[in-house]
């Protein structure tokens, strides 16, 4: 793991608890990585690590829940997917 990888991780922790502190106790690491790795970065990867900061640390609460909640839909949908076809390949 490089400098920069750490840093990031020291980010989103830092980000986590204020959110833990605003009353979101239930969010997680690895969900606050995967949102910005998934929704936040994914099309704007930032150039410049102070870039990066001011985004990761200055995200609303509200941002992250959206997220959060999109993630979450597109998970069920994608399981439900995979369950509908399961049963397809299992009846044949």
């Amino acid at each position: 793991m490089n400098t920069s990888q750490q840093y990031i991780q020291l980010l989103i922790t830092i980000r986590l608890r204020k959110l833990h502190q605003e009353g979101f106790a239930n969010v997680r690491f690895n969900d606050l990585e995967r949102n910005f790795a998934s929704y936040v970065f994914k099309r704007n990867k930032p150039k410049h690590l102070n870039i990066l900061t001011d985004r990761i640390l200055n995200i609303s609460a509200d941002e992250i829940i959206r997220y959060l909640s999109l993630d979450a839909s597109v998970s069920v949908k994608k399981t439900s997917l995979g369950e509908i076809l399961q049963g397809v390949i299992n009846e044949s």
